[in-house]
């Protein structure tokens, strides 16, 4: 900008003159800051946006693939006999769930993971010789904006090795936390139940409960495929 020297008689600086020129660069200055700020901010937006959908589409698109791997053991209920599970060790497995919230009638797993209300990762840590498993749905994304929103839910379950696969699951247990969303907003409460497939290389399951929202308590139905 220009340089502004000050000039006055008896070799005295002009207060004012030197004193406007400052009050100037100070203005230019707070005005710059505040433009890159904004710029800053909405830069920070767009990624958090972009990060989201990118989630949202990872999610849906492995949840569809892994239920298409096993869509013929699901449909023909081919489980895992937990009798032939391993009699110890530890595994951790990964994967999509899909959540419906205030659906009337019972949905099949297909359509919870295919048309959801939300998507989650699913983290299982598996201990066969404790026959328990624990973990969390986590990293939810709504998948009416596909933003993603806060909270997990904690699993705690076990593993039934005298289940009779005719009329029982191998897996039962609970998940529940709280989730911050546009339709969940408060606590979360899931019975869990499941079965291993292909010899204990994937697990499978469901999950009924309630989830406050800003309209009350509400059914919540979803399901879960996760492998090692």
């Amino acid at each position: 900008m220009p340089l502004f020297r000050c000039v006055a008689l008896s070799a005295i600086c002009l207060v004012t003159a030197c004193g406007g020129g400052g009050g100037g660069t100070t203005e230019a200055a707070a005005a710059a800051s505040a433009a890159a700020g904004t710029t800053a901010s909405k830069a920070a937006e767009t990624t958090k946006t972009a990060t989201a959908v990118k989630s949202y589409t990872l999610l849906r698109n492995e949840g569809a693939t892994l239920f298409a791997a096993y869509e013929d053991q699901l449909n023909s209920d081919r489980f895992t006999d937990p009798g032939d599970l391993p009699g110890g060790g530890k595994a951790s497995f990964d994967g999509v769930a899909g959540y419906v919230v205030g659906a009337v009638q019972s949905l099949s797993e297909e359509a919870l993971i295919a048309n959801p209300d939300y998507l989650s990762r699913v983290d299982l840590a598996i201990d066969f010789g404790a026959d328990r498993i624990t973990g969390s749905f986590d990293d939810f994304v709504d998948a009416r904006t596909q933003k993603e929103i806060k909270g997990a839910l904690d699993i705690d379950a076990q593993i039934n090795r005298s289940a009779n696969l005719t009329s029982e699951v191998s897996v039962t247990g609970s998940a529940a936390g709280r989730i911050s969303g546009s339709g969940l907003n408060g606590d979360v409460t899931l019975d869990l139940n499941g079965d291993f497939l292909s010899d204990g290389a994937a697990l499978s399951g469901r999950l009924e409960g309630t989830g406050q929202t800003s309209d009350g308590l509400r059914n919540v139905q979803g399901a879960f495929i996760a492998t090692d």
